[in-house]
């Protein structure tokens, strides 16, 4: 006997649905449409820019390229840059004997400086590309020229005597405010990072803009700051500044060098990037700092000023 299709006696019965098994694992997974994107375009990291056609070909010395003016530079006088003048002083610590070149971001193959292409390795290989050395890397390249260079103190306390000088810090957030942002000071950033390297004004205007913006968003600590500016309590800055200060002086005391070391390493570079530029009198020419406030509460610290100086004498033409 034939059945029909429908009738009820040939059915299978109902299978029982699996339970729904959450997807908590896929709430950090790519979506499906992203997925399909990167498959057909890879993400791709490339390599560091190339050097600028006018780089030097023939590195017979070391040459580190930083914020400075081909007169300093060529005199090997301090940068007026805190990043720059760290890694400057402490290849002087380390004896690696260099060479200066005034530059900018815009030539560095990272976009920051300063960057530094090593000597070449014999005369043979003078004409070789060079290989440029973001900052990142100085200190462990310095330690293989010179093995005696000073390692990072193992004092525990290391990172929270630095922490004020990196980026955020309340010594950096002070030096960027009064450098930038400051009113007064506004001549000394022209002549400092803007009129060296363009005479068009709209250009000058441009760049000044561009400056305060990135100095308002560190000191701000948002990278929304320069479109929603919070108000900058000066006061506060120069009271975390004085703090600052107040524990760097402590820690060093009577002693010569940081830490009580028997000669200075980068701890000393990095404070000296710092106090140099703020005790420069004549920091871009024409007397420098305007508003001086950050530099009068610095002198407050003899100690910190004594440091500079042995530091000035010791390893630069003064």
């Amino acid at each position: 006997m034939i059945m029909m299709s429908g009738d009820s006696s040939t059915r299978n019965p109902p299978l029982a649905r699996a339970p729904a098994i959450p997807h908590y694992r896929d709430i950090f997974s790519t979506p499906a449409p992203l997925r399909s994107l990167f498959a057909k375009v890879p993400l791709i990291t490339y390599d560091a820019n190339h050097l600028p056609a006018r780089a030097p070909t023939g590195r017979s010395k070391h040459t580190l390229y930083v914020f400075s003016t081909p007169d300093d530079s060529a005199k090997g006088r301090p940068s007026f840059n805190p990043r720059c003048l760290k890694w400057q002083v402490y290849l002087r610590f380390c004896g690696i004997e260099h060479q200066l070149q005034p530059s900018t971001n815009h030539a560095s193959p990272s976009g920051i400086l300063p960057f530094l292409l090593p000597a070449s390795a014999s005369s043979s290989k003078l004409n070789e590309n060079p290989v440029p050395l973001p900052s990142g890397k100085l200190q462990r390249w310095a330690a293989s020229i010179n093995s005696s260079t000073l390692d990072v103190p193992a004092d525990p306390r290391f990172e929270a005597y630095v922490a004020p000088l990196d980026s955020g810090g309340a010594i950096r957030k002070a030096w960027l405010y009064f450098l930038y942002l400051s009113p007064p000071n506004t001549n000394l950033v022209h002549r400092l990072y803007i009129s060296p390297h363009s005479n068009n004004s709209f250009v000058q205007i441009a760049s000044l803009r561009q400056l305060r913006q990135a100095a308002l968003a560190e000191v701000n600590n948002s990278i929304t700051a320069w479109y929603r500016p919070a108000p900058i309590d000066v006061e506060e800055l120069l009271s975390a500044c004085r703090d600052a200060f107040q524990s760097l002086s402590s820690l060093l005391g009577d002693h010569e060098w940081f830490f009580g070391e028997e000669r200075p390493g980068l701890f000393d570079a990095t404070v000296f990037s710092y106090t140099q530029s703020l005790l420069d009198e004549n920091l871009g020419g024409f007397h420098g700092w305007k508003d001086h406030r950050l530099c009068a509460l610095l002198e407050e610290f003899t100690n910190l000023v004594k440091h500079r100086n042995n530091i000035l004498k010791g390893w630069f033409s003064v």
